[in-house]
């Protein structure tokens, strides 16, 4: 054990506590951003897969309209 009074002991303790409890709110602000980043990449990705199966689409539309017309 250390040589300091029981209570100096304490309250080194008790704020050791509270430093530590305000860098876990830190951190959980910091993985909140993260986590809003993630989704909102996650939706730019879903909707880039939607619109280049849109345009494949209408590519093979745009082809068989040609084909039939030109040909």
């Amino acid at each position: 054990m250390s040589d300091l009074p029981h209570e100096v002991e304490i309250a080194l303790l008790q704020k050791e506590i509270v430093d530590l409890t305000n860098k876990v709110e830190d951190l959980s602000k910091a993985v909140s951003g993260l986590v809003d980043a993630w989704k909102t990449a996650s939706g730019v990705v879903a909707f880039i897969k939607w619109l280049s199966g849109l345009i494949v689409a209408a590519g093979v539309i745009w082809t068989a309209f040609k084909m039939k017309v030109g040909g």
